[in-house]
């Protein structure tokens, strides 16, 4: 019989997910992000951190999983909606200047 995690303990790896994305470790971040999210799939920090790791790598199609997954999670949280917002809107920039830099 597995124990419940406790709260602190289940954000402790989206926490180092977060310092490790601002060092620009993708691969630790990733990992715990990852971790985080093992220990509690509904963890909108962590998705969410996924999500940001993957845009700055402009890994998009990935970008785009993690956004549905936070709409699954809890579209209306209220953190979602505008970081959603400007990340469609940077995409969409990033997008047109791909699509003119190809012509």
């Amino acid at each position: 019989m597995s124990l419940p995690h406790s709260h602190a303990e289940k954000h402790i790896f989206s926490d180092l997910g977060q310092l490790s994305f601002q060092m620009k470790r993708w691969d630790e971040a990733e990992a715990a992000f990852r971790k985080a999210l093992e220990l509690n799939p509904n963890c909108i920090e962590a998705t969410a951190g996924l999500m940001k790791m993957y845009y700055e790598q402009k890994k998009y199609a990935k970008t785009f999983e993690q956004i549905r997954q936070i709409q699954e999670i809890n579209a209306t949280d209220p953190r979602v909606t505008p970081q959603l917002r400007e990340l469609t809107r940077c995409w969409l920039s990033d997008a047109s200047t791909i699509r003119e830099d190809r012509l």
